[in-house]
């Protein structure tokens, strides 16, 4: 997602000791935590006997996390990301694996939503100010809408091509430029994931920036779930009110949301999502969008899709792509009296709800 909000609230017992009490001796639960990717992580594991120090665990994530920002920062000015995006070459560029894996997934996400999800935004998410550059927006009305229009013509998903091997990525226009963050935590939550597995560690939970995943209980000799609780968005953003209680036990859960960052023009709230045909962000009558799947990366990502579509077409293409979804919307004036929140919840996303 262009910003990635806490609209999920990890519902487990803090831990009391601290790092170094659990380098020393093995507890049931470790924790490891810290800021990436402009917010905060959080990894949850059971130990096992014989398994890797509580160290080894903490450097390797540490490792994975600076070689995924290095590679799709565009706060970083020498990433891989800002590298392509500087480069006006329609050759192949050659570029790190995961790099490569990412855009892949994101052109097939936007071809699925038929380009309302977009990587190629970029120029459009600094803009309006949810970038790395601050201050672009031009105040002259008409001066804007030429602007708008000249960045609109390198947007499009198919003016890049991505491969994996060998992994690299090609510019139709070289004037295109890409933002992952729709995808990229997502992304680093599954290889922190896989990265338990490879130790066998298969009680935990991994959170970037309230992108979740789980696998295995909280507490195992009890078969006890890791929970998740989605939280209702209202107007006063800091009166939020806990609505659904999840077991996602083998899946991932990623929320985008319009309603903690968003921009107030005039009589309309527009929220963080900019739409890639208009170069404008979109109103903010879909508020919050939860997507459970598989994998992380693609909860991200289709989430930021249907956050980029208003309430009445998300909803008919969340039942076309049988997603696992949970949307608030609001119908009525923007923020009137008879403004009221609605809810979907699709069939599949049923069955992780705790009653």
């Amino acid at each position: 997602m262009s910003s990635v909000f806490f609209s999920l609230i990890l519902s487990f017992l803090a831990l009391s000791c601290s790092p170094e009490k659990q380098m020393d001796a093995p507890l049931e639960i470790q924790e490891i935590a810290g800021s990436t990717m402009g917010t905060t992580y959080s990894v949850k594991y059971h130990n096992i006997p014989q398994g890797p120090s509580y160290q080894q665990i903490k450097d390797e994530i540490a490792k994975e996390l600076l070689s995924i920002n290095q590679q799709m920062s565009t706060y970083i000015q020498d990433s891989n990301i800002t590298f392509f995006n500087k480069s006006n070459t329609v050759e192949w560029v050659n570029v790190p694996d995961d790099f490569a894996r990412v855009v892949k997934n994101a052109l097939l996400v936007a071809e699925k939503s038929e380009g309302f999800f977009d990587p190629t935004i970029y120029p459009l998410v600094n803009y309006w100010g949810f970038g790395p550059d601050k201050g672009l927006r031009l105040k002259d009305e008409k001066k804007e809408k030429k602007k708008i229009e000249e960045l609109l013509k390198s947007v499009g998903y198919k003016n890049i091509e991505a491969r994996l091997s060998p992994p690299s990525l090609r510019k139709k226009n070289p004037l295109t430029q890409i933002d992952l963050s729709s995808i990229a935590k997502g992304y680093a939550v599954d290889k922190l994931a896989s990265l338990l597995r490879k130790h066998q560690l298969e009680n935990y939970l991994v959170e970037i920036g309230g992108e979740v995943k789980v696998l295995g209980y909280k507490d195992p000799s009890k078969k006890s779930p890791w929970i998740i609780a989605v939280e209702t968005p209202h107007n006063d953003a800091h009166n939020q009110q806990l609505m659904k209680r999840l077991d996602i036990q083998g899946h991932a859960i990623a929320t985008s949301g319009s309603y903690r960052n968003f921009i107030q023009e005039k009589e309309k709230s527009l929220g963080h999502t900019i739409n890639p045909f208009t170069g404008y962000p979109q109103e903010r009558k879909l508020l919050s969008v939860s997507v459970i799947d598989r994998e992380c990366m693609m909860a991200d990502a289709y989430a930021t899709a249907l956050m980029s579509l208003d309430s009445e077409k998300a909803i008919e293409w969340a039942k076309k792509e049988s997603l696992m979804v949970y949307m608030i919307y609001r119908e009525g004036s923007d923020e009137g009296k008879d403004n009221q929140l609605k809810e979907f919840i699709s069939p599949a996303f049923r069955h992780f709800i705790l009653h």
